[in-house]
C-alpha cells in the first residue's frame, strides 16, 4: 500500500506524495514512448511523449525526444522548435547535432545542417554524419568540400552503400569519371541501391557524351524505380538533345513532381516548352528566374532569361 494521507497530513508531504506520483508518471510514459521509438512505432511513442509532457512539459529530456519523434515522422518545423529549445542541455551531444542537421537539411537550411553535422562529428567521427555533410555541400554546389567529405565517409565505412553514392555523384559532378566507374564496376551493391547506381552509370556516360548508352541506363533504372528523379531528368535532358520535345517535357514534369524546386530543371523544362507553348515556357523560365537571379552559378542564364521573358508575352 502506498503511503496514508489523513486530515493531519502536514502540507509539505502532501507536495512531496504529488510530486513523487507526477515524476513516476513522467519516468513511465517516457520509458513507455522510448519502447514505442526504438520499434519504430512513432505514432506510438508520440503518444507517449504527449502523455510525458502533461506532468513536465518544459523538460529537456522529453523536449529532446518529441524533437526525433518529430523528425521521423515528418514534422519538420515541430522537430526543429523542439530541439532548438534544448540546445544548451545537449551541446556538445553527437545524436543531438546529428538529428538537428537533418532537420535543418530537409528544410533546405543547408548552411545550418553543416555547423550541426561539424559540431556531431567533433563528438564522434561516423560515416553516417560525414556523408550528411557531403550531401548537405553537394546541395549548395560546393563539391569540392562534398567530395572531401564523401571521400572521407566512405573510407569511415567501405560497406556503407549511401557514402558511396554520394562519393559517385561527387566525382561525377568534377568529371572523375575514370575513379567513378572504377568504384561502380568493383562494388558489391546491395538490392536496395540497384537503381541509383544505374542511374549514375547513365549520368557518367552522359558526361561522356555517349547518349545512346546513358539512355538506356537511365531506362533500366526506370524499370526499376519509375519515379526516380535523377533518372528522369536525365533521359529527359537526352531527349530534349533527340529534339523529342513532348517525351522531354513529360519526364521533368513526372521528376519535378517527385523532386520540386530544382532550378536548372525549370530552365530545361521552359526550353522545351518555348516552341511549343509560349505560356508555359513563360511560365517556368519565371519560375528559374525568381529561384536563380540571386545564385552566382546561374549569372549568364538569368540574363538571357530576362530577355526571353520580356519577349514571352
Amino acid at each position: 500500500m502506498g503511503p496514508q494521507v489523513t486530515k493531519r497530513t502536514p502540507i509539505y508531504l502532501l507536495f512531496l506524495l504529488c510530486h513523487c506520483a507526477t515524476t513516476q508518471e513522467f519516468d513511465a510514459w517516457i520509458t513507455r514512448g522510448d519502447k514505442f521509438f526504438a520499434r519504430d512505432l512513432y505514432r506510438e511513442a508520440l503518444e507517449s511523449y504527449q502523455q510525458a509532457s502533461i506532468a513536465a512539459p518544459d523538460s529537456a529530456k522529453l523536449r529532446y525526444r518529441l524533437g526525433l519523434v518529430f523528425l521521423k515522422v515528418g514534422n519538420y518545423s515541430a522537430a526543429k522548435s523542439h530541439l532548438e529549445a534544448v540546445a544548451t542541455d545537449y551541446d556538445g551531444n553527437y545524436s543531438y547535432h546529428f538529428f538537428l542537421g537533418e532537420v535543418y537539411r530537409v528544410l533546405e537550411r543547408h548552411d545550418m545542417a553543416i555547423f550541426q553535422y561539424q559540431r556531431a562529428l567533433q563528438a564522434k567521427k561516423t560515416a553516417t554524419a560525414m556523408r550528411s555533410l557531403a550531401w548537405s555541400y553537394y546541395q549548395i554546389r560546393f563539391y569540392k568540400a562534398a567530395l572531401t567529405a564523401a571521400r572521407k565517409a566512405y573510407r569511415l565505412d567501405a560497406k556503407d552503400d549511401q557514402a558511396a553514392i554520394i562519393y559517385l555523384r561527387t566525382l561525377i559532378k568534377l568529371s572523375n569519371l575514370k575513379k567513378a566507374y572504377t568504384i561502380i564496376r568493383k562494388r558489391n551493391w546491395g538490392d536496395d541501391y540497384h537503381h541509383y547506381v544505374l542511374a549514375l552509370q547513365g549520368e557518367l556516360f552522359a558526361q561522356k557524351k555517349r547518349y545512346r548508352k546513358a539512355a538506356r541506363y537511365f531506362s533500366r533504372a526506370l524499370k526499376v524505380q519509375p519515379l526516380l528523379p535523377s533518372a528522369l531528368f536525365g533521359l529527359a535532358r537526352i531527349k530534349l538533345l533527340n529534339r523529342k520535345r513532348q517525351t522531354a517535357i513529360r519526364l521533368f514534369e513526372r521528376g519535378l513532381r517527385v523532386r520540386p524546386q530544382q532550378t536548372e530543371v525549370y530552365y530545361e523544362l521552359a526550353r522545351a516548352y518555348e516552341d511549343v507553348d509560349s505560356k508555359a515556357a513563360r511560365k517556368y523560365y519565371r519560375l528559374f528566374y525568381d529561384k536563380a537571379r540571386l545564385d552566382p552559378e546561374f549569372v549568364s542564364r538569368v540574363d538571357m532569361v530576362r530577355k526571353k521573358l520580356s519577349l514571352l508575352r
